[in-house]
């Protein structure tokens, strides 16, 4: 599901689409312990990759994309799990486009 909905990503500004960064180059910048979090990597990297499609015309720089991905997954006014934002997420984004 994660390649699926990153592959839905449309950057802004018709920059380009699909993931930014590999769920590896991802992991690497992050410097996060997953097994410490309520999310995974996946969702992380679905988050990060999402961020970028919507203000790539902003930020360019990735250190900001990690610490709004962490921001956005461990939001305490989330009314829901951690683990379930980017999922419900990417599930929408999929959704979406197969009734388009």
């Amino acid at each position: 599901m994660y390649d699926e909905a990153v592959s839905l990503c449309d950057w802004v500004e018709d920059r380009g689409n699909g993931a930014k960064w590999s769920v590896e180059d991802i992991k690497r910048v992050a410097g996060i312990d997953f097994n410490t979090k309520e999310y995974t990597l996946l969702d992380f990297a679905y988050t990060m990759n999402m961020l970028w499609s919507d203000f790539c015309n902003v930020i360019m720089d990735a250190s900001y994309y990690v610490k709004m991905a962490k921001n956005y997954l461990e939001d305490a006014d989330y009314a829901g799990e951690a683990s379930e934002r980017a999922y419900h997420d990417a599930v929408k984004r999929i959704q979406y486009y197969e009734t388009d």
